[in-house]
């Protein structure tokens, strides 16, 4: 199964392979186990406040 996912995220979890994986099985409700590849199909970022965060879209490979 694959699962489309839009995400706003710390830059430090963005970059990271092993975070944003975690973040993804959390926000699906799933167990990290399951998920086979993280895709990033989007990256941007917004600078706009103190705060840096990084506008992310995954494409999340369930059981494949």
């Amino acid at each position: 199964m694959i699962s489309e996912l839009q995400l706003r995220l710390e830059p430090a979890i963005a970059y990271n392979v092993l975070r944003l994986k975690a973040t993804v099985s959390t926000r699906l409700g799933i167990d990290a186990n399951r998920i086979k590849d993280v895709i990033v199909t989007r990256r941007s970022i917004d600078a706009r406040q103190r705060n840096v965060m990084v506008n992310i879209s995954v494409k999340v490979y369930i059981d494949e």
